[in-house]
């Protein structure tokens, strides 16, 4: 079911692919702007697929392709810390 909620056209896919590593400089407002327009939907908690959750400098993403959320952690513009974590 989580392919069929969010499932982006090859082309779009490949030009909304992005790697984020511990350290990088990433401003929290583009990355919210960029998993706008692959169609992530914004909520208060991630619970299912294709949503993200913005809390101060913590953003959830529940991407199609993974069994549980990821979390990032942001100090600043710079990313301190990504997990997955159990909803």
């Amino acid at each position: 079911m989580g392919f069929l909620r969010l499932l982006p056209s090859p082309k779009q896919y490949k030009e909304s692919y992005s790697t984020i590593k511990l350290n990088d400089e990433i401003k929290i407002d583009d990355l919210v702007s960029n998993l706008y327009k692959i169609g992530y939907k914004r909520e208060s908690i991630v619970n299912k697929t294709g949503e993200m959750a913005v809390r101060g400098f913590i953003i959830d993403i529940f991407p199609i392709n993974y069994k549980n959320p990821i979390r990032i952690e942001f100090w600043g513009d710079n990313v301190d810390s990504i997990r997955e974590f159990d909803i």
